[in-house]
Parts: C-alpha cells; sequence; structure tokens
C-alpha cells in the first residue's frame, strides 16, 4: 500500500494536526483527515488514515487485555474485545506509559447495564489495576521489627506510621481475590460468597495478595489516614474477632511499614 503524502507547503499544519487526528477519530472514527493528508495523486486519503487510526485502538485493546487479565477471562474474549473497543474510544490514554492505561475501566464496567448480572466484575477490574500500580511504585525502605519493639508502651498509643507507595488496601463485599484466583486459574476452588478485605504489598519483585482479618481493614485504613495506633485500635475493634498482632505482623513480613513516629515528638 503506498502511504500517504504529505506535501512540503502543507507539513507544518500537518504535523500540528496529525496527532490530534489519530486521537480525536477514537471517539468519531468518521472524523476529517488532517490538512494536507493526500494519496500519491494528490487527493485526500482517509481511508489510509484509517488504517492508522486502527492501530491505535488496537493497541489500546492489547494494552487492556494484558492489563486486565481476570477480567479478559471472566468476560471471555470476544466480550472482553467488544468492550476494549468501546472503552478505548470513550477513554483516550492521558498518560504515555502505557502500562498504566485503563485507570477508569473499573468506574466505566460500572456504566455497563449489560454486565448487571456480574456485578463483582469492576471489583476485579479494581483489583487488577491496584496490582499494576504497585508493581510500578517506587522502591520503598522498611523499618525492622526492632525499631516497634524499642518503642515505650505508654507511647503506642500515639505511634504513627507511614506505608510503602507499593501498599494498596481493597475492601469488597465481594470473594475478590478468590474470584481473580479462579478466573487466572480455574483448577482452584471456585469462590465462597462472602465479603473479603485486602491487603496488596510488594516484599520482593512481584505484587502480593493478603486476605486481611475482621477489623484489619478498618484499623489499617485509619493509620493510612495518619492517625495514631490508638484511634486505629479503635476502629478496628468495631469488628468482631479484631486481633492487632496478626496485622502487625503482617505488614512486617510484607515490608509494608517504612516509618514510625510518635505523636507530639520534636525532631
Amino acid at each position: 500500500m503506498t502511504p500517504p503524502f504529505v506535501s512540503k507547503t502543507s507539513a507544518p499544519s500537518f504535523t500540528s494536526s496529525f496527532a490530534p487526528a489519530l486521537s480525536r477519530p477514537l471517539m468519531d472514527p468518521g472524523g476529517p483527515a488532517p490538512d494536507g493528508l493526500t494519496d500519491a495523486q494528490g487527493r485526500a486519503a482517509p481511508r489510509r488514515l484509517a488504517v492508522y487510526r486502527n492501530n491505535v485502538v488496537h493497541g489500546l485493546k492489547q494494552a487492556l487485555s494484558a492489563g486486565f487479565p481476570a477480567c479478559h477471562a471472566l468476560l471471555g474474549a470476544e466480550n472482553f474485545d467488544r468492550l476494549a473497543s468501546v472503552y478505548a474510544r470513550e477513554h483516550p490514554p492521558s498518560d504515555p506509559r502505557m502500562p498504566l492505561y485503563g485507570a477508569r475501566f473499573s468506574a466505566f464496567l460500572v456504566t455497563r447495564p449489560d454486565l448487571a448480572h456480574m456485578p463483582w466484575l469492576p471489583d476485579v477490574a479494581r483489583l487488577e489495576y491496584s496490582l499494576r500500580l504497585s508493581y510500578r511504585a517506587a522502591d520503598s525502605v522498611p523499618i525492622q521489627a526492632s525499631c516497634l519493639q524499642s518503642l515505650p508502651p505508654e507511647a503506642l498509643g500515639r505511634v504513627r506510621f507511614t506505608f510503602a507507595s507499593a501498599l494498596r488496601l481493597l475492601r469488597s463485599p465481594w470473594p475478590l481475590r478468590q474470584i481473580h484466583r479462579h478466573a487466572l486459574n480455574p483448577s482452584t476452588p471456585p469462590p465462597r460468597p462472602e465479603a473479603e478485605d485486602l491487603l496488596i504489598t510488594r516484599p520482593a519483585l512481584d505484587p502480593r495478595i493478603d486476605l486481611l482479618s475482621p477489623g484489619g481493614a478498618a484499623c489499617l485504613a485509619a493509620l493510612m489516614r495518619g492517625q495514631p495506633l490508638g484511634s486505629a485500635i479503635d476502629a478496628g475493634a468495631a469488628y468482631r474477632g479484631f486481633e492487632l498482632e496478626p496485622l502487625l505482623t503482617l505488614l512486617l513480613s510484607a515490608a509494608a511499614i517504612t516509618g514510625v513516629a510518635i505523636s507530639g515528638d520534636r525532631p
């Protein structure tokens, strides 16, 4: 196929309009070609530009498929491809880093009436995107357990934590980890109908998912908001069966705590 031709006299105009001409038709595939884009006979070349437009959409769909493998498995290839095409046209990339494409995919799935029979799917997408963010987060230096053990007992209620940038907390009314695991490996047990609170951390190269015990998410959420440990314990204690020690042990083993300070201390 003969490539589109750009006349020298129209090159500046073409340069400024070519990128918008590729992105704009993601919402309007019938949009006009950039000024000055012609074939070898000097005629407008909208059909040839369509090849480039389709390549853009195809690339975005591939990025979504790679970034949301569990959603792809749950929907099936044909249904996922159809939804990915709609999403790509409605939400072109706002960030040049393609591994981060799909930030609004979970919210997009919520708006789809044809997915009403899969109400847990947006949370699966949220989990998959959180795993990607955790993977790409900056490295952090965790504290050692001895750092907590050296704190004076009378000051524990005033302790505040800082956390690794890779840490994510997800709370869902669905068995989110079980659905995700079963979608990627159908040989695992089918999900049980129960809510799950999940902790995502990255103690090594890849993120890991841990299930939090009752009250653990409420306690951790308070700590992540900067509240002192005493207030966070109160938040967790509202749930029957809450225990602080397993939560702190999990956070330490996952290299998730990066700093400890006592409220009222001066540097």
